[in-house]
């Protein structure tokens, strides 16, 4: 019992807590031995700050067997006032069990803050304690609760009570909500303070409750959760349909719809080498080999007039136009359109526009918006372009028609800046003026979800409907420098009047936009894996088997080879690997190897002299294995890490053996 009540205290608190442990066990007929220095050193009042009822209270939770949950947990937090993990005022110091530490976060006024805590499994919630550093100043905040630290539920919320209703410190005694939440993660919103808050400052966050009994889907486990996957054809449709809808790290993109296809268009983020992604239904993309007009060139925006393809895109910041016939390419025809210096503005971020009488506009800039028509031959322009910059420009003009109305959009702030976020204005000419409406931006972050930089975006009307959807790109997840983005998708819809309604930016997405094929069974998904090595926590081999592109295992460092295994759970006849390597636009060089034991491994696949690029990226054989490896020997730029977003596994029961093992 003893032991149980040290969970609750920090080092400095333990003989105190030990000598009123010992008395409560006493109390109620139960011997306990201690060292008699234990109690005969015990200080005679509590650290300052640490009133007896507080640790009375701690005894009394361990006598009744309570564990606090979050002791000692991983935490994430919004932000932080240091940068060094070991700091007093690191996170951790929210769960450490410590008085005298407390999670500091950076000084941003007025805004909102949030710590997040892995419970590292799935808990009934009953009980969250809070104890803040504000004086008598009351805070109000939001506890949420969620199983996949992505999609949270409230579980309480406060604004602005005092505890009880008086004005004591709440550094002296925690607030505390009761209620019942089935969750792993929690998270801890700070969203004011009376008087004005520069900084979250929480000395401890404490969570109670009981492992949950309730059936969790394996779905909504999170993206460290390992559970045998249902052999549903729904189970399977789901797989990444979420955002991000894309494996890699691609920006701006640029979506269109030609004929039965969609195709995105976009900046390859950290690879020199763009490529074209294809959709029939939104969800099932795919890509064959590099089809840009040169590697290094970003923002590109096609549209096709005639039978004709024309691309305008950005290269050592001036803008350029090219030719194909197919909108794959190959390119040709690369003429330069506008030229550094040529207008006050950085020459990148072109946006082709056709109205509907046939006439096509160019706009485009960095730092001011401009705008010009483009001749018949849409290579060159027929008038000189002209300043049409609204108000918070900053790049990535998008202009489209609904009804009678024209939409500019575009971007604000620096593309690795977190706030990145989108604004529009609506006009009755695509040369403007627009109006600037209310309720800007329409999309930007969401840090309670770890959502940030949010923007550079295009419009998708599919044909013969009047829906709309906004396709961006974000931040990879954790946060790193902006300079690994993804992209997503999310519907936009608009008020009566023609304003457009603010986006909320999700993990789920939109889903399938056009017919799409059953799906085959993932026999890896979500099942236990292992690896040679990884990063971070936030890297795991788990994360290459949960059906989500926001994820992936990256290997500790740059040495090769490094392997990630994944157990089946039973023997399958396997017939079909599918890779998505990190930098999909790169190729890898890589081995797949199978078991039945997890010990005698032999080859499905030797790909370690591949040079191709192209996704999916598939392997197809037949071997009887319970146990499938993927080894990575190489990569096309040196001193990358390997790394996998996911790696499927297709096959068929091999006859009395789907049962686990």
């Amino acid at each position: 019992m003893g032991e149980c009540c040290v969970m609750y205290v920090t080092d400095h608190m333990l003989r105190r807590v030990t000598a009123i442990c010992v008395i409560a066990l006493v109390s109620i007929g139960i011997s306990a031995a201690a060292p008699a220095d234990s109690l005969a050193d015990a200080p005679d009042s509590a650290p300052v700050g640490v009133p007896d009822a507080a640790l009375a209270g701690a005894c009394a939770d361990a006598l009744a067997g309570e564990t606090n949950l979050a002791l000692g947990r991983n935490v994430t937090a919004s932000s932080v006032f240091s940068m060094n993990p070991n700091s007093s005022t690191a996170p951790s110091s929210a769960v450490d069990g410590d008085l005298d530490t407390k999670w500091l976060s950076a000084m941003q006024y007025g805004q909102e803050q949030w710590i997040i805590v892995d419970l590292e499994s799935v808990y009934e919630i009953h009980r969250c304690e809070i104890l803040a550093d504000y004086g008598d100043r009351p805070m109000s905040y939001r506890v949420d609760c969620s199983i996949d630290g992505l999609e949270f539920s409230v579980f309480a919320e406060r604004s602005f009570e005092r505890i009880d209703g008086q004005s004591h410190s709440p550094a002296d005694e925690p607030y505390i909500d009761t209620g019942r939440k089935i969750g792993r993660f929690v998270r801890l919103v700070i969203t004011g303070v009376q008087g004005g808050m520069t900084s979250a400052r929480i000395r401890e966050l404490r969570i109670y409750g009981t492992e949950s009994r309730d059936p969790v889907p394996p779905e909504a486990a999170g993206v460290s959760f390992s559970g045998r996957a249902a052999d549903t054809d729904e189970r399977q449709e789901r797989q990444h349909n979420g955002n991000p809808i894309l494996p890699g790290y691609f920006a701006d993109p640029s979506v269109v719809q030609f004929d039965d296809w969609f195709y995105i268009y976009s900046t390859c983020d950290l690879a020199p080498q763009p490529v074209v992604w294809r959709s029939k239904d939104f969800v099932n993309w795919s890509f064959t080999g590099v089809a840009m007009p040169y590697m290094g060139i970003w923002a590109p925006s096609v549209t096709r007039v005639g039978g004709t393809y024309y691309m305008y895109y950005t290269f050592d910041h001036q803008i350029y136009v090219a030719v194909s016939s197919s909108p794959e390419g190959p390119w040709t025809s690369n003429k330069l359109l506008v030229a550094r210096g040529d207008y006050d503005c950085w020459a990148i971020d072109a946006e082709v526009f056709v109205d509907d009488d046939g006439q096509a506009y160019l706009y485009f800039g960095n730092g001011r918006c401009f705008v010009a028509k483009l001749a018949d031959d849409m290579v060159s322009f027929a008038e000189p372009a002209v300043d049409i910059t609204p108000i918070h420009y900053f790049e990535g003009p998008y202009v489209f028609k609904r009804g009678d109305i024209y939409y500019l959009m575009w971007s604000q702030y620096g593309f690795q800046d977190p706030r990145y976020q989108v604004h529009y204005a609506m006009g009755r000419s695509p040369l403007g003026p627009f109006e600037y409406q209310a309720g800007n931006p329409i999309l930007r972050q969401d840090t309670s979800i770890h959502i940030t930089g949010t923007g550079h975006h295009s419009v998708l009307n599919p044909r013969g409907t009047d829906d709309y959807y906004i396709v961006y790109h974000r931040h990879e997840i954790p946060y790193v420098d902006g300079t690994h983005r993804q992209i997503c998708v999310d519907r936009m819809e608009f008020a009566n009047d023609g304003r457009i309604l603010r986006v909320m930016p999700t993990h789920t997405g939109v889903g399938p936009l056009g017919p799409t094929e059953p799906a085959e069974r993932n026999l890896a998904l979500y099942r236990p894996a292992t690896a040679s090595s990884h990063s971070e926590p936030a890297a795991g081999p788990e994360l290459a088997f949960d059906g989500k592109f926001s994820t992936r295992w990256q290997a500790s460092d740059a040495t090769k080879p490094q392997w990630l295994a994944v157990d089946l759970g039973a023997t399958y006849l396997v017939k079909r690997c599918v890779l998505a390597f990190e930098f999909i636009s790169e190729y890898t060089q890589y081995r797949i190897e199978v078991s039945t034991d997890g010990v005698t491994w032999s080859t499905f696949a030797d790909m370690t002299s591949n040079t191709r690029v192209i996704y999916p990226l598939e392997n197809t054989g037949e071997a009887v294995a319970r146990y499938v490896r993927a080894v990575v020997t190489g990569t096309q730029t040196q001193g990358r890490p390997a790394g996998l977003f996911e790696l499927e596994v297709y096959g068929d029961v091999v006859d009395g053996g789907d049962s686990e093992q």
